[in-house]
């Protein structure tokens, strides 16, 4: 039988290598515990981010679910099924439909949520999507900027048409500094803070939505540039029209120089704000600089007068004798600066140097606007007193860095009316508000009821002066105006139907001075009292008093033509025969006389007063 022997030598040798082997595999498993407790370190670890993205995830897909609910009315769309239900039937409940997510899968970078579009029924998928809205509306830009603001974070969209595959992305590593590409003129117009004397101007909004203004009391002189279709000229009218509004011309004037033939400033050539004619010259660019230089002169005279430091302390001083802010507006300097000759061109410049430098103790200010923000248009002397800057999106980086000492206004996004504002050396973006041709009719229709004061502000709101609409219908329309013609009449300047309707239900002749106010049908009658605000009654009353004393005979020997003369020589609104007659009738009932009186013709003659017969 042959068998193999194992070698002797191995018992001998094995002893010596088992310990070695031993190590080896001690450290292999320490190693590979290692690898585990990584591996589980690692798991936990993915855990807790799985968490934390669910639960960020969560709260991204509320807050998209109520931003999309609070668009209007197209988010959520409240009906009810009963819209024809007849009276006594049973009425179900209003409904509320919302923009549902079904899907959600979350990475390091992004958040995805699925938009339920569709729903599966017993024959084939109907829509899901809220009542009205469309795809479009949930992928549209306007949207997206939206839920942008809510979430803080970028929000974009995927859409795929043939699956019905409409997807919210919000980028979880970037962090939202979306600017409004549109911003409201309406809107910006309750942010305006009530003290005028601040000069005050909302530009827009920032990035968050945050409300960006300036005080022209503090920054006096401005200094605004932009290529053509940047939004220059929007943004001065938005300036132009904010102060027009909430101001009066008491308050602040203007000096418009419009040197683009006119065809920029014209819209305001009815405005009462205006200090002169607008100029669309150059020569009567000059003149108009030189007569602010010299008005610059005057009122430094009348403030070392008074010992005041500027023309708030003055207005203080001397209430009845205000000086109103004058605001000088140069659009396009460049066209007055290069044309002209060099020692035009120096006096330009050495005038608006002068009235940016001493204007603003004296209540001048100046604004200059260029579409050509260069070394040659923009004196530096003039750069450094316009302390507040504005550009708007320029060719190059020179050109920013003429107006701004920044290059970032070259790199601004192609946005009509998105600019860079300067204030000393930060840098801000907003975007100026935008204003419509409505805005411009509206604002110009307040500010002439203002300066004719027929209204006044409640906060931003527009109301009545009681006072003033009473003047005028007292003045102006011979005491009697139809409610119709009053309507039309009260809506150039600025007040709405129902605001004109409230008017007439509240005017009280008890609570208004120096005015009887008569309600006709058709029309309101108002009878101007220069002194004495007495009541009807108590008008007859003291009538009856004097003649009584006077010997006359109370019951039914007085004369209307006597009453005529009692109320002339009393100052007191004439009453009209009839309403004498009631007047007097009431009188004696209350006195205990019975009938009504009757006025018959004693005294002076053979006057007629059978129309005052009962």
């Amino acid at each position: 039988m042959n068998q193999k022997i194992f070698p002797l030598w191995l018992y001998l040798i094995l002893p010596l290598i088992l310990p070695l082997t031993r190590g080896s595999q001690r450290a292999r498993l320490q190693e590979r515990r290692g690898y585990t407790r990584l591996i589980l370190s690692r798991r936990e670890q993915l855990q807790r981010e799985e968490r934390l993205y669910a639960a960020e995830a969560a709260t991204f897909r509320q807050i998209l679910s109520r931003r999309l609910a609070g668009l209007g009315y197209m988010w959520a769309a409240r009906y009810r099924y009963d819209t024809g239900a007849q009276e006594g039937s049973r009425r179900k409940k209003k409904k509320t439909q919302r923009v549902r997510f079904e899907r959600c899968f979350t990475s390091p970078d992004v958040i995805w949520f699925k938009i339920k579009v569709r729903r599966k029924k017993i024959f084939g998928t109907d829509n899901a999507l809220p009542h009205g809205v469309k795809v479009l509306d949930l992928i549209a830009e306007e949207t997206l900027q939206e839920l942008s603001y809510a979430c803080e974070r970028v929000v974009t969209a995927s859409y795929d048409n043939a699956r019905y595959g409409v997807w919210y992305l919000v980028h979880r590593l970037e962090g939202v500094s979306v600017i409004p590409q549109r911003v409201s003129f309406r809107e910006m117009l309750d942010h305006y803070p009530q003290n005028i004397t601040e000069i005050p101007w909302v530009l827009g909004m920032g990035a968050h939505k945050r409300v960006k203004s300036l005080s022209l009391a503090k920054n006096p002189h401005l200094l605004m540039a932009g290529p053509t279709g940047t939004g220059k000229s929007n943004a001065l009218a938005s300036f132009l029209l904010g102060l027009m509004y909430y101001s009066t011309p008491e308050q602040i004037k203007f000096c418009l120089i419009d040197l683009k033939e006119g065809v920029e400033f014209d819209i305001y050539k009815d405005s009462p704000h205006l200090q002169r004619p607008i100029v669309d010259k150059p020569e009567g660019a000059i003149e108009a600089l030189r007569e602010m230089g010299s008005e610059i002169d005057r009122r430094m005279a009348l403030l070392r007068s008074t010992r005041a430091k500027d023309i708030s302390e003055y207005n203080r001083a001397r209430p009845d004798d205000r000086l109103p802010i004058l605001l000088t507006v140069i659009d396009e300097y460049a066209q007055l600066v290069l044309p002209v000759d060099k020692k035009l061109r120096d006096e330009v410049n050495k005038l608006v140097v002068r009235i940016s430098a001493l204007g603003r103790a004296a209540g001048i200010q100046i604004v200059v606007c260029s579409q050509y923000p260069t070394k040659e248009v923009i004196d530096p002397q003039i750069k450094i007193n316009l302390n507040l800057k504005i550009v708007f999106r320029t060719q190059n980086g020179i050109q920013s860095m003429v107006v701004i000492n920044d290059a970032r206004a070259a790199a601004l996004p192609d946005v009509k009316g998105r600019a860079l504002y300067s204030l000393g050396p930060d840098v801000f973006e907003c975007q100026i508000a935008h204003v419509s041709s409505e805005d411009i009719d509206f604002v110009l229709r307040v500010a002439r009821g203002r300066a004719a004061g027929l209204t006044r502000l409640d906060g931003a709101k527009i109301e009545i002066d009681q006072q003033g609409v009473l003047r005028m219908i007292a003045e102006g329309y011979e005491g009697w105006i139809k409610t119709e013609e009053l309507i039309k009449v009260l809506k150039g300047y600025g007040l709405e139907r129902s605001q004109v309707l409230e008017f007439l239900e509240q005017l009280d002749d008890s609570a208004i001075e120096s005015y009887f106010v008569v309600k006709e049908r058709g029309g309101v009658k108002v009878s101007l009292v220069k002194e004495k605000q007495v009541s009807e009654a108590d008008q007859v009353d003291s009538f009856v008093r004097e003649k009584t004393t006077d010997g006359g005979d109370t019951v039914g020997m007085l004369m209307y033509a006597a009453y005529q003369e009692f109320a002339l020589r009393e100052q007191l609104s004439v009453l009209s025969a009839e309403r004498f007659a009631d007047l007097m009738s009431e009188r004696f009932e209350r006195d205990g006389e019975t009938g009504k009186w009757k006025g018959v013709a004693i005294k002076n003659g053979n006057t007629d007063s059978s129309h005052l017969h009962g």
